[in-house]
């Protein structure tokens, strides 16, 4: 992947360095990044099978709860993972591209402000294609969640991924029975080294998400 490839993948944003996250976030910034790589990772697995490869999917990141947050993780995965990120700003959540961006998209990071502009409602959820991830940190009320259960139970999703810190206690018990949903609280973790990462992805052409769906 090379810069320009990469540049080019963000939107509404000013283009970002190739600083690695480490490299001065707080401490207890570098937990939280590392805890939705994570659930990134889970939820690729649960959605196309133990190990598939990420280099060069498409993040979509849902922006505007934590801009912090937002900017390391969309470096963090691009470093580290190889993907391209597309960052929906706040601002734009309204924009009739959104729809487009959407259909792009093989993970969603829905971190958008509360209220109907920021939520990834029922309607949003219909442009995703049926082997998207759809993550999640705390900003549970950015997210339909009674859309995101029906869209895993009738698999027009391919996974979900967030803590369960703030659902309701409906919306928790709903995806506790839904296979691919994983589901992981708020902890303090380590960010693994890229080549850690690296070392459990194949460089090889990019499968078929659908194909080898868990």
């Amino acid at each position: 992947m090379t810069p320009s490839q990469t540049d080019a993948s963000f939107t509404s944003s000013q283009r970002m360095d190739f600083t690695p996250v480490m490299s001065g976030a707080p401490r207890a910034r570098d937990a939280e990044i590392g805890h939705v790589a994570q659930l990134i990772r889970s939820g690729i697995n649960a959605a196309w099978g133990e190990g598939s490869a990420v280099r060069g999917r498409t993040l979509v990141m849902l922006c505007g709860a934590d801009e912090a947050l937002e900017t390391g993780l969309a470096r963090y995965v691009r470093d580290t993972f190889g993907m391209l990120v597309i960052r929906v700003e706040e601002s734009d959540l309204v924009s009739p591209s959104l729809a487009h961006t959407l259909a792009r998209a093989d993970v969603v990071f829905a971190n958008g402000p509360e209220g109907e502009v920021g939520t990834l409602s029922a309607l949003r959820l219909n442009h995703l294609s049926e082997h998207a991830v759809i993550v999640w940190h705390c900003a549970v009320d950015a997210i339909d969640t009674e859309a995101l259960t029906h869209a895993l139970w009738f698999d027009t999703i391919g996974a979900v991924a967030g803590s369960p810190d703030m659902l309701s206690a409906d919306a928790l018990h709903a995806l506790r029975l839904c296979d691919k949903a994983i589901l992981s609280a708020r902890k303090p973790c380590a960010v693994r080294a890229s080549a850690t990462v690296h070392s459990q992805e194949s460089d090889a052409a990019l499968p078929s998400p659908v194909a080898v769906a868990a």
